[in-house]
């Protein structure tokens, strides 16, 4: 821009291939009275040669010089098809950081300048030029759209391509198995399915003829349709397997346990066949709008065995030569490495001094050496005494 109160005219000329000569004649004007400023537009200024240059000329106020770069704002979607309870997500790139930039969802054909938006929102360059957004879809009608992104500044647009927003489609909960069987004592490993438009479940486990009773529900919190319901079998602790660690947490919430007339056993779950239901939402199976929607199992309980009870012998400063981590624990790895190169032998006697180690092949043991609970499993050991366990 010119300085001081009168009007300053100014010429434009352009340099076609970076000689320094500004030969070809754009346009003249001038400021007006008591401006100081001159705006040009320039949307027809040749933006994909570089070797073209503008010189302005102000009249007793010297020149300026400066070669019109394209912005090359451009919008991309991240998908072509969505549900209708998504987001429609993309990026914005451009040549220039630091820039407000409208977004606007429009149905396939509209006319952007005559029809509206469905929805709206405005997103800023970073410093690396670049920047995503998410639109919630709401409740528009399905179909076809696309999303033009504005730039504030300039007005330049970049229109995405269509993006096809489907019907939600209706959720449904299931088991993996339709028979799930255990040995009395583990850890139940329920697998459940939950697809659709939900990512919960309401499930129940057992019955009140059954004499064990629980209901809760299940979140799919990672969004892989799977969730694994453990079930400890000595404790009722219940919880959920774990997803990776850069993933949101499946989730289980415990909702009834029998009330008043029903709770939980003081031992460990009987051998028996137990009901398994689930249906979708967060709602329990008694209660679903559509009985149709619940999904049946059955989970089977087996007796316990134990097959064998040894007793192993070593000589104390052997023993704890078969610390071979150094940590001043000896494991299981450990004690089975010294069964196997007989630094630990198998016998009924046991001389004053020497180490006795039992040795216990059983099955059932799972759900007391492991409460999940936060107890220790020494804790636990009243439950099976009361349990008559064999």
């Amino acid at each position: 821009g010119a300085s001081g109160d009168n009007d300053v005219t100014l010429q434009a000329d352009r340099d076609n291939d970076d000689s320094g000569d500004f030969e070809d004649f754009v346009f003249s004007g001038s400021t007006g009275q008591n401006s100081q400023a001159y705006v040009v537009d320039t949307t027809s200024a040749d933006t994909g040669d570089t070797s073209v240059q503008y010189n302005f000329s102000f009249e007793g106020a010297g020149s300026a010089t400066y070669t019109p770069r394209n912005l090359g704002l451009e919008a991309t979607l991240d998908d072509e098809s969505i549900q209708a309870d998504s987001s429609i997500d993309g990026e914005v790139t451009a040549s220039d950081g630091g820039r407000e930039v409208q977004i606007e969802v429009f149905e396939e054909g509209a006319d952007f300048e005559d029809d509206d938006p469905v929805n709206t929102t405005t997103i800023t360059l970073s410093g690396d030029r670049q920047a995503d957004f998410s639109i919630e879809f709401g409740d528009n009608d399905v179909g076809n759209y696309t999303v033009l992104a504005t730039d504030d500044t300039s007005g330049v647009e970049s229109q995405t391509g269509v993006i096809e927003v489907n019907e939600v489609p209706d959720g449904e909960a299931s088991f993996a198995e339709d028979e799930i069987t255990e040995q009395r004592g583990d850890i139940v490993e329920i697998p459940v399915s939950i697809t659709g438009g939900t990512d919960t479940a309401g499930l129940k486990v057992g019955s009140t003829d059954a004499g064990f009773l629980l209901n809760g529900t299940v979140t799919d919190g990672n969004d892989d349709d799977e969730v694994t319901v453990l079930l400890n079998t000595v404790t009722y602790n219940v919880s959920v397997a774990d997803t990776p660690d850069d993933e949101d947490p499946d989730e289980f919430d415990l909702t009834y346990t029998g009330g008043d007339e029903l709770e939980l056993p003081t031992n460990v779950l009987a051998a028996s066949n137990y009901d398994l239901r689930i249906v979708d939402g967060d709602v329990t199976p008694e209660n679903a709008d559509n009985p149709g929607d619940v999904s049946t199992g059955s989970l089977v309980i087996t007796d316990r065995s134990t097959d064998a009870f040894r007793t192993h012998v070593a000589p104390e400063n052997l023993f704890n030569n078969l610390d071979v981590n150094e940590d001043d624990d000896v494991n299981v790895q450990d004690i089975q490495d010294g069964i196997d190169n007989e630094t630990i032998t198998q016998r009924g006697n046991v001389a004053n001094g020497d180490v006795l180690i039992h040795q216990v092949v059983a099955s059932g043991l799972d759900g007391f050496l492991n409460p999940a609970d936060g107890r220790h499993w020494r804790e636990r050991h009243d439950r099976v005494l009361r349990s008559e366990w064999q």
